[in-house]
């Protein structure tokens, strides 16, 4: 989690932009967007986030995250395959390019299959419902230790409570490919990582970046 604070320590007079996920695609962690914008605000700095990964779970207030450019992927809820981009009224920007028709198919999405819509929701909070049990069947907190009944050697990566799907954990004492196949025997629909994983077995960026020990990082499922 990007917290207002080091967001604050990383600005220097020469930023010129400030950006930060609303949720990670890895592990789901959810950043504070409306606290941060205030820093960046204070500073005169713009403030853009990726929200592709929290746009089908979260509903975005614009107006309470307070960001000043927000880029959504309309493949998220339901729409064709490309992206949108919202800018704040008065925001300079100069677009290296002006794409083209198909657009206006993200926004035409997001208005006819919003998160707030009786037949999202269920499906939403039936996950929300499901990976809340990641937590107490894993070891999650500072100290790694699971809940009651938990297993030592599955670890949650992702923020215990202040998270959207995916839902991350690792195994340890398992190969990078065996574990999916085996827990997909087992009945559960998982991946060896992100949909844009390109085969690599090294452990992923993020995985380094929240320093899981190697044992640990070899084998994340969602």
């Amino acid at each position: 989690m990007i917290t207002p604070e080091a967001v604050e320590q990383a600005i220097r007079p020469e930023t010129a932009l400030v950006s930060v996920m609303a949720a990670n695609n890895e592990v789901g962690t959810l950043n504070p967007l409306a606290e941060i914008a205030d820093v960046c605000r204070a500073h005169a700095v713009p403030f853009h986030s990726d929200a592709v990964q929290a746009a089908p779970y979260l509903p975005l207030n614009l107006r309470k995250l307070g960001v000043d450019l927000l880029a959504l992927g309309a493949h998220k809820f339901h729409g064709p395959k490309v992206s949108g981009l919202y800018v704040r009224k008065g925001t300079a920007l100069l677009p290296a390019q002006t794409g083209g028709g198909r657009s206006t198919g993200c926004g035409q999405a997001r208005r006819t299959c919003p998160i707030s819509s009786a037949w999202r929701r269920p499906s939403a909070n039936h996950i929300r419902t499901r990976s809340a049990g990641c937590p107490r069947a894993t070891a999650a907190g500072p100290d790694h230790r699971p809940g009651p009944g938990g297993n030592p050697d599955a670890r949650l990566t992702g923020h215990p409570t202040c998270a959207c799907p995916p839902c991350q954990f690792c195994l340890q004492g398992y190969g990078w490919q065996p574990a999916p196949d085996l827990l997909d025997a087992a009945g559960f629909a998982c991946s060896s990582g992100s949909a844009c994983k390109t085969g690599n077995p090294e452990p992923s960026e993020v995985m380094a970046a929240i320093g899981l020990p190697p044992q640990w990082a070899w084998v994340p499922c969602g």
